[in-house]
């Protein structure tokens, strides 16, 4: 898979868990959405997430948390 995809799969997740959820959401949870293991759910979606955020689609909070710009 290569990053441009990763990206739409991470942005997709993220909106979904958020719209869901109605707040800020951490990067394992987006990583377990997309069916990695617990273990490396985290660190398989955060190069994406950074992207993201230098882009201006999604925001970080104080938390570690992320939630998509509207």
């Amino acid at each position: 898979m290569d990053k441009t995809q990763r990206k739409t799969q991470v942005w997709h997740a993220l909106v979904e868990l958020y719209n869901q959820r109605g707040e800020p959401v951490g990067p394992t949870d987006i990583g377990l959405r997309l069916g990695f293991p617990y273990q490396s759910a985290s660190s398989r979606v955060m190069a994406a997430l950074k992207q993201l955020v230098q882009e201006g689609q999604v925001v970080r909070n104080e938390r570690g948390k992320y939630a998509p710009c509207r």
